[in-house]
């Protein structure tokens, strides 16, 4: 477990679990007060901490006399919210990187 007090500061949960949820693996990740936050979760919250907040407007469905009406393809959205996701991941980690200090820093 990590001492980070939120998750979205954990290396773990921003270098490591981004790759471990291609795998389609629960993930939980431990608040320091024992809550637990699932990484779907996480990552909403990555996203709106880099201000890549999506609003989807519903679009007009033209039908079919031939195909099933309830049946909807997944909108082309989430190709670019997979982008922005992985935009936040980098500015994340970026943040919580360790930067070793200079000589003239210490």
């Amino acid at each position: 477990m990590c001492a980070e007090q939120d998750p979205i500061t954990c290396h773990r949960a921003i270098l490591v679990c981004q790759y471990l949820r291609q795998e389609n693996l629960t993930i939980d990740h431990i608040w320091k007060n024992g809550d637990l936050e699932n990484h779907t979760a996480l990552e909403e919250r990555l996203l709106n901490a880099h201000n890549f907040t999506q609003t989807v407007t519903p679009t007009a469905v033209q039908l079919s006399l031939f195909e099933n009406h309830f049946v909807q393809e997944k909108p082309a959205i989430e190709s670019s919210r997979e982008e922005l996701l992985q935009e936040a991941y980098r500015r994340q980690g970026s943040l919580i990187a360790y930067i070793e200090k200079q000589d003239s820093q210490i």
